[in-house]
C-alpha cells in the first residue's frame, strides 16, 4: 500500500475507510424527483443544493462491496479504483494544508456568511427592522447573534411597539405621557416580555388551522398501516334526478348495477350533508360490526367553487361484497376517453361514491390533507365563518391517537418516581419529528414510519 494512501486509510478495511471514500462520491443536486408509479411523479427544489451518492458509479460500488475487516482489500482494487483512491489522498492532503484556524469547516463559514448577507438585504428593504442594522447598514452583532446563531424567530421592537400603540388606544389604557408617547417602563415590559399582547382574531384563526392540520396530520400517520381505501362521497342533486334515472334506467338493461340515489335538496347545506354523512357511518358500523370487521376511517370536506360539498376518506378494509362497480355513465374519464372502473360502496346512497386501493400510503396523507388545508384557508377569503364552529376532519374514535414525548431536562433522578415515568417514557414511540431553521431557510419535516410500537423507529 503506497505511503499516501496508509496516511488516510487503515490496513485492514473498516468503516471508517469506507465512510471516508464514499463521501467523495457526492455530487450536488438541485431537484428530487420521486416516482411513485408510472402516473405521478413528485418533483422538490431544493433552496440550496444538496448532496447525494453517484451510486451508479462503477467504482463507488467497488468500495461499497469491501467487505469489512479485509486485509487484502488495496491489492483487490481495479487500476481505476486505485487511481482514484491516490487522487483522493491528494486531495485530503491539499485540505488539510488549507484548513482555516477556526472551528467552522469552509463550508460552514461560508454557509454562515450567505445567511448574514441575506438577512442584511431583508433588513435593509424594511425601515421597521432598520434597528438591528450599524450606521453603515451592516448587521449589528446582536442581531447575528440572535438571529443567524441562536436561530431565534425575527422580531422588530419596532413593529412590536407600534402593535402596543394601537392596543393601548382602543382599551384607553394609561401607557402614554403628555406628549404622547409610550412610557419608558411601558416599553420597557412589552420588549422583555414581561407584558404581552392578546393574540388578535386572525392570529387565532390562523393558530386554530394550525393545530387543526397537525392533529389531522397526526392521525393519519399514526393510522397509516390501517388504511387501504381513498373514497370519495358525493351528494346527487335533486335538480338532475330527471336525468340521473334515464341514464341508470338504460345501464340497468345494460346489465350494470342499479344506482337508487336518495337525491338531497340543497348540496351546499352544510347541516344537511353532515346529517347524511352521520347517518350512512352509523348504519354502516353497525353493518360492519355484524361482520366482526374493525372499521377505521379519517376524512375530510371539500367545498367546491359553485358551494357544493363532498368528502374525502381514508377508509380500512372492507369486503367486496360491500362494493359494486360504479355504472359508466358515471364512470367516464372524458379527459383521457376512457373507462376508470372506479368501485362504490353499497351503503352509501346519497350519491355517487368511489373507492380506490391505496398505492402509496404516505402520498394519499399529504393529499387527502391538501383537501383539508383547502377548505380551512378559504375562511379568510370566504364568507364561510361559521365553518370555524363546525367539524374540520371526521374520524373514527377506533383510531390510534399520536404519543408525544418530552425531553426532560430538569429530571430528578433521586425520585423513585420519576424513574418509573422515565422508564415508561422509554417505551413510548416518536410519531415524528419537526424541526424548524429561520424563516429565510427551508423548513423540513422528519416523518419516522413505526413498524411496531416496540421497536426502533426508521425512515
Amino acid at each position: 500500500m503506497p505511503k499516501k494512501v496508509s496516511t488516510y486509510f487503515s490496513k485492514s478495511w473498516s468503516k471508517e475507510n469506507r465512510k471516508k471514500i464514499l463521501k467523495t462520491f457526492k455530487i450536488k443536486v438541485n431537484k428530487k424527483i420521486t416516482m411513485y408509479n408510472d402516473n405521478f411523479i413528485l418533483e422538490k427544489d431544493f433552496e440550496k443544493k444538496i448532496k447525494v451518492y453517484d451510486k451508479e458509479n462503477p467504482i463507488f460500488q467497488e468500495f461499497s462491496n469491501i467487505q469489512i475487516e479485509n486485509d487484502n482489500w488495496y491489492n483487490e482494487l481495479s487500476t481505476l479504483a486505485r487511481i482514484y483512491l491516490k487522487e483522493q489522498c491528494d486531495n485530503f492532503l491539499k485540505e488539510d494544508s488549507k484548513k482555516p484556524f477556526t472551528t467552522y469547516s469552509a463550508g460552514q463559514v461560508a454557509f454562515i456568511d450567505n445567511q448574514i448577507y441575506k438577512l442584511q438585504e431583508l433588513f435593509k428593504a424594511d425601515e421597521d427592522y432598520h434597528c438591528w442594522l450599524r450606521k453603515d447598514f451592516k448587521l449589528r452583532d446582536s442581531a447575528i447573534k440572535n438571529f443567524i446563531y441562536d436561530r431565534k424567530p425575527l422580531r422588530s421592537p419596532i413593529i412590536l411597539l407600534k402593535k402596543v400603540r394601537i392596543y393601548a388606544i382602543k382599551n384607553k389604557l394609561p401607557y402614554f405621557n403628555k406628549r404622547g408617547n409610550l412610557l419608558p417602563h411601558i416599553i420597557r415590559a412589552y420588549l422583555s416580555d414581561e407584558l404581552k399582547l392578546p393574540m388578535s382574531e386572525f392570529d387565532k384563526i390562523k393558530l386554530s388551522i394550525k393545530r387543526t392540520k397537525e392533529t389531522f396530520l397526526s392521525l393519519a400517520r399514526c393510522n397509516l398501516d390501517s388504511f387501504e381505501y381513498f373514497v370519495t362521497l358525493t351528494f346527487a342533486d335533486i335538480q338532475q334526478k330527471e336525468k340521473y334515472l334515464k341514464n341508470n334506467l338504460r345501464s340497468v338493461k345494460k346489465g350494470e348495477y342499479d344506482l337508487k340515489f336518495t337525491y338531497v335538496e340543497d348540496a351546499t347545506d352544510y347541516e344537511l350533508c353532515i346529517k347524511k354523512v352521520n347517518a350512512f357511518f352509523t348504519n354502516f358500523r353497525i353493518l360492519c360490526k355484524k361482520k366482526n370487521i374493525s372499521f377505521k376511517y379519517l376524512g375530510v370536506p371539500e367545498y367546491q367553487k359553485n358551494g357544493n360539498i363532498h368528502y374525502h376518506f381514508l377508509f380500512s378494509e372492507l369486503p367486496q361484497d360491500l362494493l359494486y362497480k360504479v355504472p359508466s355513465w358515471l364512470d367516464y374519464d372524458y379527459k383521457n376517453q376512457e373507462r376508470r372502473f372506479d368501485l362504490g360502496i353499497k351503503g352509501w346512497a346519497y350519491g355517487k361514491s368511489t373507492i380506490e386501493s391505496i398505492v402509496d400510503k404516505q402520498r394519499i396523507v399529504e393529499y387527502i390533507s391538501k383537501y383539508l388545508l383547502k377548505s380551512l384557508e378559504e375562511i379568510k377569503d370566504t364568507t364561510y365563518l361559521d365553518r370555524l364552529n363546525k367539524r374540520r376532519y371526521y374520524a373514527s374514535s377506533n383510531l390510534e391517537k399520536p404519543t408525544t414525548i418530552y425531553d426532560f431536562t430538569d429530571f430528578d433522578f433521586e425520585n423513585e418516581e420519576s424513574l418509573e415515568n422515565e422508564n415508561v417514557l422509554e417505551e413510548l414511540p416518536i410519531v415524528y419529528e419537526k424541526k424548524a431553521s429561520n424563516f429565510y431557510n427551508e423548513t423540513r419535516t422528519i416523518i419516522y414510519q413505526l413498524k411496531d410500537f416496540g421497536g426502533v423507529p426508521s425512515l
